[in-house]
Order: C-alpha cells, then structure tokens, then sequence
C-alpha cells in the first residue's frame, strides 16, 4: 500500500521549502477558522484549488479528493441548516422547536466549506512535499525527529485509509451489500467493510514497523541527515502572502 501521496512535479510551490509550506498549511487553517461568510469561505478554498492546479497536480488528484468529502459536506449542510429553539428572525420552515432559516444555512454552508478548505489545505501539503523533506522541515523547527516522523506519517494515513476504505466499500457492493437507512441496521451492514479495514492497518503498522526496523531507526548514535534545507526569496514571499491573507481576515474580523 503506498503511503506517500506526494506527486513528483518540478513547479514552485514544490520548490518552496518544506517549513514555509507547513508555515502556508498553519495560516489556510488559520485563516479558515476564523472566517465567517461563505462567500469569503469559497474564496479561500478557490486559493486552494487554484494553487495545486498552477504547480501542476493533475485534476484528477483532486477530484479523487473530494470523493470522501462532498458526503461530509452534505451531511454538514442538512444538519447544520436546523436550528432548536427560537431560531433566526426570518424562519423558512419550522416544526416545533426545529426551524430552518437564513442565517442557519448561512452558518451551515460556511462549516461545510470549512472542512472542505481544511482539508484541501493540508492536501495541498501532502501532494507537494516529499515525506522525508516534511520530516527534515518539522525537525529544523525543533521538533524531536521521531515526533516530526509520527507527525508526517500520520497525515498520509487519515487520506490513504479514507480511500482504503472507498475501496473496500466499493468492493462489498458489488458483492451485493446494502447498507439500509436504520441506523443500528446501518451499524450492522458496515462489519464486512470495517472488519477488512482493521485488517489492513493492523498489517500496515506491522510492515512499517519492519521497514523502520531493517533501515536501523532508533538506533543509538547522532542523526545526520543529506537533506540541506535552504530559505529562498520566494520563500519568503509566499511567507509574506499568506500572513498578508490571515492579516486580511482579521482585519475583516476586527480583530
């Protein structure tokens, strides 16, 4: 199973150094949590659209990301859009004490882009750096390596087992399997896709586990590394611009 989702291109956003990109990730999320309006939510998360796109990740990669999201993204949307109580001013629906209005769908449409950019945020991260070059940029900001190594590698696991996981789904359907709307039947329905996904990141961590094993890590002795990491001027102004975005939210914010 391939864990690194990195895609070897020669554009610059791969050039960039690995900390100011993980610096970038850090200010989109940044940037992300404290927006409020949609429109502004869209935005960003055209930026992060467009900036895969112009260092040259195929479309596809990115379609296949929003696979697992759009039905996270819908939920996000049905459910957020219900208010309990009084509810807004201007009421589209009610009964009882649910209601749907604007601002609800407002709000709900803003959380579901939220997720949505975070994602593509660390995405963009994922796609565009090299694992063992996140690894040497997370330990040049001080982190122990074997943090900065748990760290890289758990960002490649959550979007590899989601599609593990679409596979498998995928896979059990055209054996048949229906998933029925109760959710303690739904519950049930889902055991022949778990019980395979446990089984592969049981064997994952097991393979990884020797891998680091047979290439000596942890063993005793000082850490070197052939990787020389180098700020550059563009470094800095991909820096300067997106602070200059997290600048601009909270400006827009008022803080």
């Amino acid at each position: 199973m391939m864990l690194d989702l990195y895609i070897r291109r020669d554009a610059w956003y791969h050039r960039l150094d690995p900390r100011t990109k993980f610096g970038l990730t850090v200010l989109f999320a940044a940037a992300a949590a404290l927006i409020g309006h949609p429109l502004w939510m869209f935005a960003l998360l055209a930026l992060l659209h467009i900036l895969p796109l112009s260092s040259r990740v195929p479309p596809a990669r990115l379609l296949s990301a929003w696979r697992p999201l759009w039905p996270i993204t819908v939920i996000i949307l049905v459910l957020g859009s219900f208010t309990w109580g009084a509810g807004d001013a201007a009421v589209w629906w009610r009964w009882g004490q649910v209601s749907v209005g604007p601002a609800s769908v407002l709000q709900a449409v803003t959380m579901a882009l939220r997720v949505d950019a975070l994602a593509f945020a660390f995405s963009l991260l994922l796609w565009t750096t090299e694992q063992g070059e996140l690894v040497a940029g997370l330990t040049r900001l001080g982190l122990p390596h074997a943090a900065s190594l748990t760290l890289a590698m758990s960002m490649q696991f959550v979007p590899t087992f989601g599609r593990i996981f679409s596979e498998i789904m995928e896979a059990q359907e055209s054996r048949g399997l229906v998933i029925p709307r109760n959710p303690l039947r739904a519950a049930r329905a889902y055991l022949p896709v778990l019980i395979p996904l446990i089984i592969t990141a049981l064997r994952t961590v097991d393979h990884l586990a020797m891998a680091l094993a047979a290439r000596g890590y942890g063993a005793a002795g000082r850490r070197t590394s052939r990787r020389q990491l180098r700020m550059r001027w563009m470094d800095g102004l991909a820096l300067a611009g997106g602070a200059a975005l997290l600048m601009a939210v909270l400006l827009s914010r008022g803080l």
